[in-house]
Parts: structure tokens; sequence; C-alpha cells
């Protein structure tokens, strides 16, 4: 179910399904915008109950061999096997797992994969509840890749997956292989070492090569010979959990405080460098995961599966880290911090025991590399080993989510009881390279994106007749075509200041209904020379603006998509390295404004310089864009699990209070309406029918059948770009260069394939009738039993705005990455809009209100009248 911002000439219409309801929304001070909705299904409530309901979707969903998502898990559990490291091995959570924390592996009992087995609602051979799965807990502290693939110890933890009996593993892997210990002793510690050494090395690890090689071995060892990939039936096989920030940095008082009397303190700049650094790994692991998704990905129609996972889990520790607003560092006592301290606060003078010292300087979660050949994890004492790991209440909240994972499907279920406005926010990149109907990536993610929201097999297990989400795709930007979504997404080079205060002109902030803003920023500054940390101050404008007129609105925040040509992550180039950082910060972002009490969540893009258009360093293919709408949806989905929507505008009741708009004039079925008369000071048919026909000859009735034979009533060409599933399809005219689209648009509504013969007599009958015949009219409409065919014709309004050709060729195809270096040195001097010394303008506000001078905290009150930007 959809709303779709339409317009046509100088009046906004709307093409009706037979079960389409139409609803208007005035806009402040301007002509009202016309919004279409359809609605095809009563409200649906999922059975808490759900065994018979199990047996019935398994068999549904055995019959169809279809997946709802590109994480597809099982729907009962035989054994599965938890991996890793420490921070799925959990020391100091509960007791000890062996029954002596001397145990090499210090693994605990209320460790994250413990608290899953023994949750009431893991799921078991029979479904959720009783009998328990079969269970191995192999995770040891101190793990790194190279121990996962050491296959000749005889306790390798691999070789735990069985593959006829092992339903699915879960894994925490790569942190012990940057040296994370190592950083927490020289930059928290103040031990062994210079910080920002340690920092850089965990960097060059990282970038290197052998990273990258000891990781995709995991993968191949893991999925291929493990668990003996490809499945006939493919379902999601691995959860990879990404790793977590320690500290909060945007605090002050933590400013002077030590974890060690006489260490270093712990500053906002090097609270927010190591969070920042966390964030990278994590991008960059989940990055070459999504590089080898991208091979083991299965479709089936429009449904994906994907055999690796992965768990973002730091957004659930949220205002329990160090240093958060009102604790006093170290309080080693505060239960709301969810890692474990030191136990008390070392000095290293004579008062302290040696033992203490002495383990201290050995600190370590990564035994046996070069520079610590003697030390070994069950060498050192528990207390120690503990510290920096999450409690058994950070745990409760890792198992908790990777619950969630294992209940994706019953999750995807719950959003259609949800209605809500979409207002997309981005740059150029969102779009697709232009707005020709004809392109496949035409207009990005967002028709892949509505098409999920309104494909009910989506949220019904694969069964089709269930609901779908009612949604509206809302903005002042677009809807030039006829059917297009309309939107805040920016075509041209627009700074993200300069787009924000669009926005916060924007009509749709006035409509009192629930809105999600989708947003993916950052793409053309980056590559315009901004350094990432600034792009970050605009894009904290933008959320700054858009809370501002919505604070009950749920913002999506996608990192952006790597640049390059394909590549298979061995390495990455300067300019990928600015990607990675951006998106690194972003997410330090996020947590900035979730911990400050906003709704917002961060989506990570799963599309790779695989899924570009060919030999296109930037713009996502039709897959890529696929892929984007799927991470946007599971969005939406943990927005729905961490209950954002609700509030005052989450009651939908501004959804039936829309006004209607004028109904498209409906023909007799075999009649033609004729539109747009062609005034006498307007263009001429004979002058504007070259875009139509794409400058092809037209000059005789025996050159337009053959433009209505091989174009207009050809599936292929007409259908290249379709909404609706494939029922509605769009082609427009063009430029006699064939580089962009006008606004000449022909429309054709089928069930199936277009009827040739209906087809072809009906188009001849607006060209015969309204465009050649007597009424001389820019177009018109047939309607009959097997189809709904339009012509319409907006040129007087000039090219279309969402038409658009950027001059990349400095970047995009002279591109030579053995020169990055020089490149970036040598990028032309960006214009104003982009200037690195340009500061942000916010003339408007107080300096306690300037989002700039300080954070958001959850206590913090925006005034009531704030003038526009």
């Amino acid at each position: 179910m959809y709303y779709s911002h339409l317009k046509l000439a100088a009046t906004a219409w709307v093409l009706l399904s037979p079960l389409a309801e139409s609803i208007s929304v005035p806009s402040k001070g301007k002509e009202a915008k016309y919004l279409t909705r359809r609605e095809d299904a009563k409200d649906y409530d999922i059975d808490d109950d759900n065994s018979a309901r199990d047996q019935n979707l398994t068999l549904a969903l055995d019959s169809l061999n279809v997946n709802t998502s590109a994480n597809y898990p099982f729907r009962t559990v035989n054994a599965w096997v938890a991996l890793g490291d420490s921070f799925a091995a959990g020391p100091g959570a509960g007791e000890s797992f062996d029954g002596d924390w001397d145990h090499e592996c210090m693994r605990g009992t209320m460790a994250y994969p413990n608290q899953m087995q023994n949750d009431d609602i893991m799921k078991g051979p029979n479904g959720r509840g009783d009998p328990k799965p079969e269970f191995d807990f192999v995770a040891c502290t101190g793990a790194q890749t190279y121990d996962l693939l050491d296959m000749e110890k005889e306790d390798n933890q691999l070789k735990k997956i069985d593959a006829d009996q092992t339903t699915f593993a879960t894994l925490s892997i790569t942190g012990n292989d940057v040296r994370f210990s190592e950083i927490l002793k020289a930059c928290v510690f103040g031990l062994a070492g210079k910080c920002d050494k340690k920092l850089k090395q965990a960097e060059d690890i990282m970038f290197n090569s052998t990273l990258w090689t000891q990781y995709n071995k995991v993968l191949n060892e893991t999925l291929l010979n493990r668990f003996k990939i490809p499945k006939d039936d493919p379902h999601t096989l691995v959860y990879q959990q990404g790793y977590i920030q320690f500290f909060n940095d945007t605090t002050d008082q933590c400013d002077n405080a030590k974890f060690r009397r006489g260490g270093p303190k712990l500053t906002k700049e090097l609270r927010k460098t190591m969070n920042t650094l966390t964030h990278k790994l994590n991008y960059v692991v989940q990055y070459w995961m999504d590089l080898r998704n991208v091979e083991w990905t299965s479709e089936n129609g429009p449904f994906w599966s994907t055999y690796v996972d992965w768990v973002d889990v730091d957004w659930k520790y949220n205002n329990h880290r160090f240093c958060r607003q009102g604790v006093d560092e170290p309080d080693q006592e505060n239960e709301d911090t969810w890692f474990f301290h030191l136990p008390w606060p070392i000095s290293f003078d004579d008062d302290d025991d040696p033992k203490i010292v002495d383990s201290l300087s050995n600190f370590t979660w990564t035994p046996g590399v070069p520079s610590e050949d003697d030390v070994t994890v069950s060498a050192l004492p528990y207390w120690l080993m503990k510290a920096f790991h999450p409690k058994e209440a950070g745990f409760a909240q890792s198992s908790n989510l990777h619950l969630f994972k294992l209940y994706y499907q019953e999750a995807l279920a719950e959003l259609p009881k949800k209605k809500f406005i979409i207002m997309c926010v981005g740059d150029y990149l969102s779009l697709g390279r232009n707005a020709n109907p004809g392109n496949t990536d035409r207009l990005g993610y967002l028709p892949h994106l509505h098409r999920l929201l309104d494909d009910a097999r989506i949220f019904n297990y694969g069964q089709t007749g269930g609901p779908s989400v009612t949604h509206v795709f809302s903005g002042t930007r677009g809807g030039d075509y006829q059917g297009d979504l309309t939107h805040e997404i920016y075509p041209n080079d627009d700074s993200i200041k300069v787009i924000a205060n669009a926005i916060a002109k924007s009509w749709v902030n006035f409509v009192p209904v629930g809105k999600v803003i989708p947003v993916m920023i950052g793409h053309a500054e980056l590559l315009q020379g901004r350094e990432p940390k600034d792009i970050i101050e605009s894009v904290r404008y933008l959320l700054f603006i858009l809370f501002r007129w919505d604070t009950d609105a749920i913002v999506l925040l996608s990192q952006v998509p790597m640049y390059g040509l394909p590549h298979d992550g061995k390495d990455f180039y300067p300019m990928q390295k600015r990607f990675i950082e951006y998106n690194a910060l972003l997410a330090g972002l996020v947590t900035e404004y979730s911990e400050a009490g906003r709704k917002i969540v961060k989506v990570h893009t799963s599309t790779t310089t695989k899924e570009h258009l060919t030999n296109d360093r930037q713009f996502p293919s039709r897959t890529g864009n696929e892929r984007i709408a799927r991470d946007f949806l599971e969005g939406m989905v943990l927005a729905q699990r961490r209950k954002f929507f609700e509030g005052a505008k989450w009651d939908n009741e501004g959804f039936e209070a829309l006004e209607a708009p004028p109904d498209l004039p409906a023909p007799a079925d075999g009649k033609q309406e004729c539109l747009q008369p062609i005034p006498d000071n307007g263009p001429k048919w004979d002058e504007i029918k070259q875009s139509l026909f794409r400058y092809a000859p037209y000059k005789t009735e025996d050159d337009e059948n053959k433009w209505i034979e091989n174009v207009a009533c050809d599936d292929d060409t007409v259908c290249a770009f379709s909404w609706d599933n494939g029922t509605t399809c769009v082609y427009s005219g063009g430029s006699e260069d064939g580089e962009r689209s006008t606004h000449h648009q022909l429309i054709i509504q089928k069930d199936g394939n277009i009827d040739k013969g209906d087809c072809k007599a009906s188009i001849r009958k607006i060209f015969d009738d309204c465009i050649n015949g007597d009424e001389r009219s820019y177009g018109g409409i047939v309607k009959t039993d097997k189809g709904y065919y339009s012509i319409t014709s907006v040129a007087e309004k000039g090219m279309n705005p969402l038409s658009f050709t950027i001059d990349w060729s400095w970047m995009t195809y002279e591109f030579d990455d053995e020169k990055a270096d020089d490149l970036l040195t040598n990028i032309p001097k960006p214009r104003d809009p982009y200037d690195t010394d340009e500061k942000l303008e916010f003339d408007h506000l107080t300096p306690e209100e300037n989002p700039l001078r300080k954070p958001f905290t959850v206590t913090e009150k925006i005034p009531d009248e704030i003038p526009d930007p």
C-alpha cells in the first residue's frame, strides 16, 4: 500500500487502481500537493501462540522456496555454535563456564551465547521454546583469525560445525588481530608504548592485506568447508557480531579522568579517536563480508538470502558506556556501566603489590604475538582479563539482538501495522545517474524501497493476500513524471547546508503524520575534497534541522556506499579510506543523537563496488540500489523494535483526514479522452513530438506506426522501468543526444504482458483523435478491458529537473588508482558550497542552541520558536 505524489502539467492528477483512495496534503502558502493511497488489506495481527501458525507457514515457505530479506533465519534450530573471541566468551560475566577462571578461554556463564541458549524464546527443533537445540560454546578469550584457522589444534573452534547438524553459528573476530588490548594498555593505562603509535598500528593492520586474507579464509573455511555451501535451501548461516564503543565521547567531566593514577587523561579527543577506530574496524570487516555476500546471495523473484549477516550490538550500549554524563570516572561500582573496570585505580608506586604491577604490565588479549611471547591469557589474573569486557547486563542486550535476528521474519510482519510518510533526503547519488525511465538505476533506491514496502509477501512469510505497508513518499522535489515518488533529494551539487536549509521550508514538515526519513548524503562532498570531519558537522546541522521541525521523526542515517571500480577489498586507496573514515564518523554521530533521545538508526549500506554501473565508480547498479532499499527496510524494522513508532504523530489520524484530489478522467472502455489542449501561445505538437520519438523520423503515419510497434507497445522497451511490481510501465521522451529525458511521458497499465493488438489500436487512437486530430492536444488516454494507455506532455515546464549531467570526468573516468595520492592533492578547488574554510551559519540561534557548540543532551529543550534558516 502506498501513496505516490503525482503531477501532470499544471494540474495534479492521480492514476487510480480499482482499490485506490485519494488524499491531499495542504502545503504552507503553496499549491496543494496531491498523494495517492492504495489500501487493499485489513490490519493484521500476529498471534503470540505461534505453534499452529508456524507449521502452516513452514509448509507455505517450503512450497514457495522464498525468503523475505537478506537475513533469512531458519524457522527451527537443531544445533548451533558460538565462535570467536572474548566478546563472545565473556570473561567475568557470571560464573566460569569451565569451572575455573584459570581456564585458558575464560568463558562466562552469562556471556551472550549462553543467555541466548537459555532464553525462553530460543528456537529449537520444534521452533520457539523447548526442547532446546544442541549448543557448543567454543568462543575463547584471546582468539584471533589464525586461531580459527589452525586445524592442527585439537580444540579448533570451526571443527565444531557439522554441515548435517549445525543450523547456524555466531562469530566475533578480528578485534584481537588489530591489537585492541595494546591500545588500551597504551592509551588508557599509559603503559607499553605511545598511544599514537598503537592507534596507527591498528589501522595499518586493518588496511593490511594480511587481515583481509585471514578473515576471508575464516569465511571460506566456515561456509565452504564446514557448512558446505551452496545449499539447496539457502538460509543465513553465520551471524557476525560487531564491536562496541567503550566511551561516551561528547561529555566534559571525563576530560581530566584517569583510569590509572599517573596515567593519561581520557580527553574527548582521545575517546573519539578510539571510538572511531572501533567504527572503522566494524565497517571494514562488514564491507569484506558484503563482498562475499555478493558472491553468495541467492535470489528467488523479489526475495534474497545471504549466508552471512551482521549484528550491530553497539547501539544497545547507549548511555551505558564509560564517561557518560553524570558519572565521575573511574567509578568501579556503577551498575549502569556495562563494561568492567579494573577493581581499583592502580598508581604504580611503592604501595602497590608487585604482582599487580607485573600483571598490568603484561596485560594482553593477544597472547603469543611477537612482542609478548611469554604471556598467555591463563597466566593473567581474572580481575585483569575482564576489564573492558561487557558485564552480564550488556551481554543480555547482545543476546536480545541476536534473537531479534533469528526472529526477523516475525519482526517484519509487525511493520504493516504502521502508516507513515517517507521523506528521502540525499545528494545526487541517491537518484541514480539520471531520470530516464529507460535506465535501470533510475531514481536510485527509491522505487526498490517502495516495491518492498508494497509487496505483501515480504511481511507475510512469502504468502500473498496479507497486508503490506501503507506509506507515502513525500517532498518538494521530483514528481515530474506521472507515478514518480517525491523526495528531498537534490541532484545538483548542492552542499549539505544548502539542502538542509531548503528542507527547513518543506511543506512536509507541517503534515501531522508520523515521518520516516531515510538519509544518504555526503558522497558528493567527499569527492569535492572536503574533509570527512568537516562534512560530519554539516550532517550535524542537517539533523538539527530535521529534528527541529519534527522531534517525533524517525531518521535512518545511512552510511554512503563505497567508491571505486569493482575490487575485492584487499587494499583500499586513499579516496576509499576517506569514505571509511566518513562512515565511521557517521556511526559516531548516530550514537550521539541516539544517546540524546532522538529516534535515529544507523543504516549500513551493503552495496559494494561490485554492484556499480559498468565502468562507473559512483552509481550503484539496479542490484546495488536493491540492496540499499533492503538495508533501509531493516532500519525501519529495527526502529519498530526500538519502539520509535510511538508518539502523538504516530496515531495516524492524519492519514484519514487528508483531502482527496480531483479524479483523473476515466473514459469508458474503448473510448479516448484527450488531455492538455494546446494553447494558442504554447509549443506546437510538431515541435515537441521530437521528444517523444527521441528524434527518430516521424513525418508520416507509417513512421508513427513503427514507433508504436517497436517502442510504445514493446514490453522490453516501455517496461524497462515500471511501478507497482511491473503493472504500470513508464517511458519518457528524450533529448537528441539521448543523454537526457524530457517531460514527455507514455504510461501503460496492464495485467501481465502488454496486449500488442490492444496497445497498438489504443495508442493509434490517441494519435488520430487527440494529437493529430481536430482537438489538437498534447496527449490523451484510452482505457480498455486489457489496459490503460496515456500519453502526456509537460514540455512547457522545460527540461526535467531530475535529468542532469555532472562533469565528473576529472574523477570518474580518468581516475588512475595507482596515482590516487597525486589526484587527491590536485583535486580542482571546490566552489563556495564546498569550501573547507566555510563556516555554517547559525545566525538564527543563540550560542547555547548552536549544534556545533555542543551536542543535544537528553535534558536539553529546544525553544518552541526558531526563525526559518
